[in-house]
C-alpha cells in the first residue's frame, strides 16, 4: 500500500508539472499572439474594439486556456478509472453493484448540463466584463476631465450599472457550481443506498458484510471523485472553447496588410525620384465594401513628392488632413488608386504619443545613443530650457502620457524623436500648435530647414511661416486633395498674419548660447529619485493580514454571518459522518431492526446531508459574492476619487490590473478555493472525532502526523504567498505596456520599433512566467510531501485496525478505514488548500488597499454654505495662494493675490513652468495637501468649504486635450441628461458641428469610438467646448481650447464664445495672443508661479512704451516682449486689436480695469 501510494504520487506530480509547464507556454502564446495582432492590425479597424477587450483576452481568457490544457488529461483518464472502479464493484457485491454504479451514471448529465449552463453564464458575464474594464480603462485615461466636469459619481453609476448585470451572471453560474457540488456529495449515498436496496432484494433480506459495504462505499466515492474531475476537465474545456471563440473572433479582424504602403510601382516610382506617390486614391475608415455603401473620406487623391521636398497640407476642421497621413502610412484602407511610399517614414501624431521613461528614452526611442546628435536635436527642437527645469534633467520621468509636461513639451519631445530617427520621410501632423511664436519659428529654422533640411517633409499646419516655406501647399475641402497655388495661399488658410502667434515659452536661447547651456546641464542627472514620477507598486510582505480576513468578512454580510456559515458547514457534516455510522449499525445489525427501518434512516440521513450541502454551499456563494460586488464598489469609489497625483504616479494598466485579474480571482477562483478548504477543515474535524470515538489509540498517530503537515505546510505557504504577490506585480507592466502599445500603435509603426516592443513585451512576460513556474514548482514540491505522509497515516490506521481485530466490530472497523483515508484527504488538500486560499487572497488584499486609498474632500457641500445659483456673479478671488504639486517639491505656484471681476474676460499668460496649468488645478481643487495655503473665492466663498462635485459641476472647462468616451454623442454632451435635443443642436450649431452630426447617421445617438477615435482632434475639441455651453455656468476657463483647430474655425469659436459668455467670468489660457488680446485683462505668470503683469493689454502696451521711453523701468514688461517678438508688422496689427477691443469695452459702458499687476 504504502509503495503503490508513492509511485502514484511521484507519476501524478511529474504529469501534473508538464501539464502546467505546456499549459504556461499556451497561455504565453496567447497573450503573444494577440499583442503581435496588435501590431499588424491597421488603426481603421483597430477603432472597433478597445485596449479593454484586447487586455481581456491576454489575462481571463488565456488563463482559461491555461485551466483547460491542465484539465484537459482528466477527461480521458476518468473514463479509464471509471471502467476500472465499475468492474471492481460488480466483482464485489455481483449484479447488486449496477443498479448504483447506473445512478452514478445518470447523474453525470445532469451535471454536465448544469456545468454546460456555467459555462453559457460565463460567456455571458464576460461580455459585461469586457465591457467594465474597457470603461474603466477610458475613465482612466480621460481622469483628468472627469474630475474637472465633476463627473465621478456619473462613471461610478455607469461603472455600477455594468458591474450590476455582471454579477447577474456571475452569482448564477456560482450558484449552479454550488448545486453541482452537493448533488456531487448526495451521489455516493443514493447509489449506495439503492445498491444495498437490490442486494438485500436479491438475497431475502439479507444485508452484504460490512467489509463489502465499505469497500463498495470507497468504490462508489472514487467513482463520484473521478467524475467530478472528469467534470472539472469539460468546464475547463468548455470555457476554453468560449475563449477560443473569442480569440478566433479577434484574430480573424482584417489586419489592412492588403493595404500594403509598397505597390508595383515601386520600381516607376524610384527612377522618377519619387518617395511618396498616390494615385487617383480613395480612403475609407470603414471596411472596404461596395463603392456605393463605402462612405469615401479621402476621393480621387494625387500627390507626387520627390526628395527633399517640403510639402504643406492645409484645410478645415475634420476636413481630413490627419487621414491623408493615414492614408501614406497605411493606416487606413484604400478603396481604389495606388499608393506608393518609401520605407522609413516617422510619424509625429497631433496628439503627441509619450513613453512612460525618461525625456532622454523618449527621444532616443529605439535608436543608439549618440551624444552630438542628441544634443544638436535637443537645441534645435527648443527643449534645453524645459529639461533644466526637470529635477533630474533629461533623466527626469516624465510619467505615463507624459502627465507632468505641457502640451508644447510634449510635441517638441515627439518631434525630437522624430528628428533623431534620422528616417528619410517625416509627416508631421500640426505640431506647431502646441507652441508659441517665438518657438515655432525656432522649429522652422532649426527643425524644418535645418535637421530635416535633406528630408522629405508633409506636415499638417495653419502657421503662415511654415507654409511660406514649403515647396508645396495642398488644401483638403470636401475629401478631395487640391494644390494651392503660391498667390493663393493666404486667401486658403486666412488674411491675417497673426493667427499663430502663441505664447507658451518665452523666447528660445540664441544658437549661440544654448550649445553651452546644454553641454554643461542637461544631460546631468540632477536629482534622480525627484526626478521619478512612477512609484513602485506598493508590495506587501508576510502572511496576509488579519485585517484583510476582517474587510473581506465585513463586505459579505459581516461577522456573524460567516459564523452561521461555519455552523451550518459543521452541521452538514455531522449528518455525513451519522451516515457512514449508520452503515455500520446496518452491517453489524446492532439494533435486530427490519430492514426497511435501515434503509429509512439511512436515506434520511443522506437527504438530510445532501441538503446541508446545498444550504451550505449557497450560504458561503451569496456571502462571497456580496463580498466581491462591495469590495469592487468601494474600490471603484476610492480609485475614482482619489487625487490626481496618485493617477501621475500608478499607470492605468497597474490599476487595471487590479479591476481585472484581481477582481476576477476575488469573483469567482479564491471563493470556490475557501469553500472546499471549509469542507476539508470540518471534514476532518468529523473524522478525528468518528475516530477518536472508536479507536482511541490512533489519535497517538495524529500529532506527527500533523505536525509534519504544518511544518511542511508552513514553509510552502511563505514561499508560495510571496510568489503570488510576485505573479501579482509583474502582470501590471504586462497591461502597461500593452495599453502604452495600443495608444501610439501607429507610431510604432511609422518608427518600425515593432520587433522592439515585441521583445519588450515577450520580456515582460518571461518575468511573469519565472514566477508562475516557481509557483507550480512550489506547489508539486508540497504535493510529494503530503502525499508521503498520507500514506504513511493510512498505512499506519489500517496496521491499527488489524492489531484491534477482536475487539472491534467489522462494521466499526470499516467506518475507522473510511474516515482514516478521509481524514488523511481532509489533511493533504486542507493544507493545500489553505495555501491556495491565502495566495488568492493576496487578490483581496490588493483589491483592499485600493479601497483604503486617500481619496479627496467630500463631494458634496454641507447645507447653507452656497445657494442653488452658487456662482451667480463669478467674482474670482485668489488671497495669498500658494500651491506645490508634493511637500518636497518648489511651490508651482507663489503667494498669489489677484481678483478677477464678475464678468471679465481674463487672458493667462506665461512659459512652461509658468503655473497656467497649476492655476487651472487650484481652481478645480485638484491638488490639495499641507504645502497648500491661502485661499481661493468665488463669489466671496471659500472654495475649500465646497464640495468638490459641487464646485466642479458648476465652473466649466475646455481642456488642452480633448477627451471623449466610448458611448453616444447623446452621453458625451450631456452625461446627466440635463438638456432637451434643441437645445444640445443649438450648443452644436455654435461650435460648427451640426453637418458633421448630420453626417454621423444617428444624430445624438451617433456612436463615439472609444477616445473619440473616429473624429479628428479638432472636431473633438470642438464637441468639449459645445458640451462647455450647454454647462452655462458662470466661470469659464478655456485651456488652449482652439489649438487644434484652423483659423478660420477659430474665429467663428471666438464670437460664439463672445455671445454665449456675454454675462460669464471667462479665464483663457492660450498660445495664440490674438485669442487674449481682446480680453478685459491679461494676467502674466512667470516661473515660480509668481505674477508679474495683470492688467488690460493696451495698458501693458503702453506701460511698456512710457518705460522704455523713459529714464527708469518699473516692473518686467513681459506681455509687450512677447507682442515684439511677434515681428513689427504683426505686433503692430496686436496693438490695434488691443485698441479697438478697449474701444468696444467702453462703447459698451465698460469701465477701464487696471493696476492690479
Amino acid at each position: 500500500m504504502m509503495i503503490t501510494s508513492v509511485i502514484q504520487s511521484v507519476s501524478q506530480h511529474m504529469c501534473f508539472t508538464m501539464s502546467q509547464k505546456v499549459a504556461m507556454k499556451v497561455r504565453s502564446i496567447v497573450a503573444m499572439a494577440v499583442f503581435n495582432k496588435l501590431m499588424e492590425t491597421r488603426l481603421a479597424v483597430l477603432r472597433k474594439t478597445s485596449a479593454g477587450h484586447m487586455l481581456n483576452l491576454i489575462t481571463n481568457d488565456s488563463q482559461k486556456l491555461l485551466d483547460a490544457v491542465m484539465n484537459f488529461h482528466f477527461v480521458w483518464f476518468a473514463v479509464v478509472e471509471i471502467f476500472t472502479v465499475s468492474i471492481l464493484a460488480i466483482l464485489e457485491v455481483g449484479v447488486s453493484a449496477v443498479p448504483g454504479v447506473v445512478i452514478v451514471f445518470l447523474l453525470q448529465p445532469l451535471q454536465a448540463s448544469m456545468a454546460r449552463a456555467v459555462v453559457w453564464l460565463r460567456r455571458a458575464a464576460v461580455k459585461y466584463t469586457d465591457t467594465r474594464v474597457q470603461l474603466l480603462g477610458e475613465t482612466l485615461a480621460g481622469i483628468r476631465l472627469v474630475k474637472y466636469n465633476g463627473w465621478v459619481d456619473a462613471f461610478l453609476r455607469r461603472i455600477s450599472a455594468i458591474r450590476k448585470k455582471e454579477m447577474q451572471k456571475i452569482r448564477l453560474s456560482s450558484y449552479l457550481r454550488a448545486s453541482t457540488s452537493s448533488i456531487k456529495d448526495t451521489v455516493t449515498p443514493l447509489a449506495s443506498l439503492v445498491t444495498f436496496a437490490t442486494y438485500i432484494a436479491i438475497h431475502q433480506g439479507k444485508f452484504m458484510l460490512a467489509s463489502k459495504a465499505f469497500t463498495l462505499l470507497a468504490l462508489f466515492g472514487i467513482l463520484v471523485r473521478v467524475f467530478s474531475i472528469a467534470l472539472l476537465g469539460v468546464q475547463s474545456v468548455g470555457e476554453a472553447i468560449v475563449a477560443i471563440k473569442r480569440l478566433k473572433a479577434f484574430m480573424e479582424i482584417p489586419s489592412g496588410h492588403g493595404q500594403k504602403r509598397l505597390d508595383a510601382t515601386e520600381i516607376h516610382n524610384e527612377k522618377a525620384g519619387n518617395v511618396v506617390c498616390l494615385s487617383d486614391c480613395s480612403f475609407t475608415w470603414e471596411s472596404v465594401g461596395p463603392r456605393d455603401s463605402t462612405p469615401i473620406i479621402l476621393q480621387d487623391v494625387n500627390l507626387t513628392i520627390k526628395e527633399a521636398e517640403k510639402i504643406a497640407i492645409i484645410g478645415s476642421v475634420g476636413s481630413g488632413k490627419s487621414s491623408l497621413l493615414y492614408g501614406i502610412l497605411g493606416e487606413i484602407m484604400r478603396v481604389k488608386g495606388v499608393n506608393y511610399a518609401q520605407q522609413n517614414i516617422v510619424y509625429v501624431s497631433q496628439q503627441p504619443w509619450i513613453l512612460n521613461g525618461t525625456v532622454r528614452e523618449n527621444i532616443v526611442f529605439s535608436n543608439k545613443y549618440d551624444a552630438e546628435l542628441y544634443k544638436n536635436v535637443v537645441s534645435s527642437c527648443a527643449l534645453e530650457v524645459d529639461i533644466l527645469q526637470l529635477p533630474a534633467c533629461d533623466d527626469s520621468e516624465i510619467g505615463e502620457r507624459g502627465v507632468n509636461l505641457s502640451g508644447g513639451q510634449k510635441a517638441r519631445i515627439s518631434l525630437a524623436r522624430a528628428c533623431y530617427s534620422l528616417a528619410p520621410i517625416v509627416l508631421l501632423d500640426d505640431p506647431l500648435a502646441a507652441v508659441d511664436s517665438r518657438t515655432a519659428k525656432h522649429l522652422i529654422e532649426h527643425v524644418l530647414h535645418g535637421l530635416l533640411k535633406n528630408r522629405t517633409v508633409i506636415m499638417v499646419t495653419h502657421n503662415k511661416m511654415a507654409i511660406d516655406l514649403c515647396d508645396c501647399v495642398y488644401s483638403i475641402d470636401n475629401g478631395r486633395l487640391k494644390l494651392v497655388p503660391k498667390e493663393g495661399i493666404h486667401d486658403t488658410t486666412d488674411s491675417k498674419l497673426f493667427d499663430q502667434n502663441h505664447e507658451d515659452d518665452k523666447p528660445t536661447p540664441e544658437p549661440g548660447n544654448t550649445t553651452n547651456i546644454h553641454e554643461t546641464k542637461i544631460t546631468s542627472k540632477g536629482n534622480t529619485k525627484n526626478g521619478k514620477i512612477t512609484v513602485v507598486e506598493d508590495h506587501t510582505v508576510g502572511e496576509v493580514t488579519m485585517s484583510t480576513y476582517k474587510a473581506y468578512a465585513k463586505a459579505g454580510g459581516g461577522y456573524s454571518y460567516f459564523v452561521v456559515v461555519a455552523v451550518v458547514f459543521l452541521m452538514g457534516q455531522a449528518f455525513r459522518v451519522m451516515v457512514d455510522y449508520w452503515l455500520s449499525v446496518w452491517s453489524d445489525q446492532t439494533y435486530n431492526l427490519k430492514s426497511w427501518i435501515y434503509i429509512v434512516v439511512y436515506a434520511g440521513f443522506s437527504l438530510i446531508a445532501a441538503f446541508m450541502s446545498l444550504f451550505r454551499a449557497i450560504l458561503f456563494t451569496s456571502g462571497a459574492i456580496s463580498a466581491a460586488i462591495k469590495l469592487h464598489g468601494q474600490m471603484a469609489n476610492s480609485v475614482l476619487r482619489s487625487p490626481q497625483v496618485f493617477f501621475d504616479q500608478n499607470s492605468s494598466g497597474r490599476i487595471l490590473n487590479r479591476f481585472s485579474k484581481d477582481q476576477e480571482i476575488t469573483d469567482e477562483i479564491m471563493p470556490i478555493t475557501a469553500q472546499q478548504m471549509l469542507e476539508n477543515m470540518v471534514g476532518c474535524i468529523g473524522s478525528m472525532v468518528i475516530i477518536a470515538i472508536f479507536i482511541p489509540w490512533f489519535l497517538l498517530c495524529i500529532p506527527p502526523f500533523v505536525l509534519a503537515l504544518l511544518y511542511f505546510g508552513k514553509r510552502y505557504i511563505v514561499v508560495s504567498r510571496e510568489l503570488k504577490r510576485l505573479d501579482g506585480i509583474s502582470r501590471s507592466p504586462i497591461y502597461a505596456h500593452f495599453v502604452q502599445t495600443f495608444q501610439g500603435i501607429v507610431s510604432v509603426r511609422a518608427f518600425e520599433v515593432q520587433s522592439r516592443m515585441h521583445d519588450q513585451f515577450a520580456s515582460l512576460i518571461d518575468t511573469n512566467n519565472r514566477a508562475y513556474i516557481l509557483f507550480v514548482h512550489v506547489s508539486r514540491w508540497l504535493g510529494i510531501r503530503l502525499d508521503f505522509c498520507a500514506a504513511l497515516c493510512v498505512t499506519v490506521s489500517a496496521a491499527l485496525v488489524i492489531f484491534l481485530r477482536h475487539s472491534l466490530a467489522s462494521g466499526l472497523a470499516g467506518v475507522v478505514l473510511l474516515q482514516s483515508l478521509q481524514l488523511t484527504g481532509y489533511f493533504q488538500y486542507g493544507v493545500r488548500l489553505a495555501a491556495d486560499t491565502e495566495n488568492y487572497f493576496t487578490s483581496v488584499e490588493r483589491i483592499k488597499a485600493y479601497t483604503e486609498l486617500p481619496t479627496e474632500a467630500d463631494p458634496k457641500t454641507k447645507e447653507g454654505i452656497i445657494g442653488e445659483d452658487w456662482p451667480s456673479h463669478g467674482e474670482i478671488v485668489f488671497e495669498s495662494y500658494t500651491m506645490a504639486y508634493r511637500e518636497d517639491l518648489p511651490p508651482a505656484l507663489n503667494n498669489l493675490s489677484f481678483k478677477v471681476n464678475a464678468g471679465e474676460k481674463v487672458g493667462i499668460l506665461g512659459r512652461t513652468g509658468a503655473g497656467k496649468s497649476s492655476l487651472v488645478a487650484a481652481l478645480f481643487r485638484m491638488v490639495e495637501n499641507q504645502a497648500c495655503h491661502g485661499s481661493i473665492l468665488i463669489d466671496g466663498v471659500n472654495i475649500r468649504s465646497v464640495g468638490l462635485d459641487d464646485l466642479r459641476q458648476r465652473i466649466s472647462i475646455v481642456p488642452q486635450d480633448p477627451t471623449l468616451f466610448r458611448g453616444t454623442l447623446r452621453l458625451n454632451l450631456d452625461p446627466f441628461e440635463q438638456h432637451e435635443d434643441n437645445a444640445i443642436y443649438e450648443a452644436l450649431g455654435r461650435v460648427n458641428m451640426l453637418d458633421k452630426v448630420k453626417s454621423l447617421g444617428s444624430g445624438l445617438d451617433s456612436s463615439i469610438s472609444e477616445n473619440g477615435e473616429n473624429l479628428s482632434v479638432g472636431e473633438r475639441q470642438l464637441l468639449c467646448l459645445a458640451r462647455c455651453l450647454l454647462r452655462r455656468s458662470k466661470i469659464i476657463v478655456m485651456d488652449e481650447a482652439t489649438a487644434s483647430i484652423d483659423t478660420k474655425t477659430d474665429e467663428l469659436i471666438q464670437r460664439a464664445i463672445s455671445e454665449a459668455f456675454t454675462d460669464c467670468t471667462v479665464l483663457i489660457i492660450a498660445h495664440r495672443i490674438n485669442t487674449v488680446i481682446d480680453s478685459d485683462r491679461v494676467l502674466v505668470l512667470v516661473e515660480g508661479g509668481r505674477i508679474v503683469e495683470f492688467d488690460s493689454p493696451i495698458n501693458l502696451l503702453r506701460r511698456a512704451e512710457m518705460e522704455s521711453s523713459g529714464p527708469w523701468k518699473m516692473q518686467e514688461n513681459v506681455f509687450a516682449s512677447m507682442v515684439a517678438g511677434t515681428g513689427p508688422l504683426v505686433s503692430q496689427q496686436l496693438r490695434e486689436a488691443a485698441e479697438a477691443a478697449e474701444v468696444k469695452r467702453f462703447q459698451k459702458g465698460g469701465t477701464l480695469f487696471g493696476g492690479d499687476s
